[in-house]
């Protein structure tokens, strides 16, 4: 098995909480058992732990970063009850939901400049065509990364006539395990109908019409410290509550690596359940 299968299954096993191991295994052509296998030597879990720990993970950010009740946490993250999210909350955290929240109520992100504009408003619908990286591929250096993933696919010259760089944050490093972030790096489609030569390893990413919080900076270096802090402050400033779903980066002037340019900073929000 490929490792571009083996993390083509990783994707649609992580987008779709419906998927099974046996209904994934005859959409990629292999038998469960091999992809439990497979995966298993890449991941360093089976598929079920997997995405077992991505839950939990996505309900310990929303349980530090939101007012949320703990019921409706469990039910944002797939739990069948409240009372089944807090044995699998207990046995991966050894404490229990409320316990946790309570442990991290002193809160983190510091602003990091004295005066920052953030705005809400609803984004249209959205492509972006990118390729994940994982744990150690991730670059601590976000144009660097972009570069590497994106010039090695031989698309670059043609992408930008009709895309702008992106990069999207999967997972937060507060809650995730620097050996679990995933990143993905690509391009937001300006026109999907476009017939782009797509490299393998690259797949798109539609996301629907979404409430964000989002703000302008000019430095790269600014990105990861300025989308750290709207999550655990400045959305909750705004009144409003982080989804959970994927930030993002967005050039909207010039490129990766630019001394300047103009990167939209976008996060998904919604009212507080």
């Amino acid at each position: 098995m490929r490792t571009e299968d083996v993390r083509k299954a990783e994707v649609m096993f992580d987008d779709d909480t419906h998927h099974s191991v046996e209904a994934l295994s005859k959409t990629i052509g292999y038998s469960p058992a091999h992809l439990r296998r497979v995966f298993k030597r890449q991941f360093g879990v089976s598929p079920a732990k997997y995405r077992s720990t991505r839950r939990l993970e996505q309900a310990a950010l929303l349980l530090r970063y939101t007012s949320d009740k703990v019921s409706a946490i469990a039910s944002q993250t797939s739990h069948g009850s409240p009372a089944i999210f807090t044995r699998a909350f207990c046995g991966h955290y050894h404490m229990s939901p409320s316990a946790y929240r309570r442990a991290h109520a002193s809160g983190d992100g510091r602003q990091p400049a004295s005066s920052i504009t953030v705005n809400i408003g609803y984004e249209l619908p959205r492509t972006f065509l990118v390729t994940r990286a994982y744990g150690s591929e991730i670059l601590p250096e976000v144009a660097k990364g972009w570069h590497y993933f994106c010039q090695r696919s031989r698309m670059t010259r043609e992408a930008h006539a009709h895309a702008r760089p992106a990069i999207l944050f999967r997972d937060h490093p507060v809650t995730t395990p620097r050996e679990r972030l995933r990143v993905e790096y690509g391009y937001l489609i300006a026109h999907p109908e476009d017939h782009l030569r797509i490299p393998s390893h690259f797949d798109y990413r539609h996301k629907p019409a979404t409430l964000i919080a989002s703000l302008i900076v000019h430095q790269e270096s600014r990105i990861v410290p300025y989308l750290e802090w709207m999550i655990a402050r400045g959305i909750q400033r705004s009144g409003l509550s982080i989804t959970g779903e994927p930030a993002a980066a967005i050039w909207l002037e010039g490129l990766p690596g630019m001394s300047q340019a103009v990167i939209k900073l976008s996060i998904p929000c919604r009212q507080s359940i």
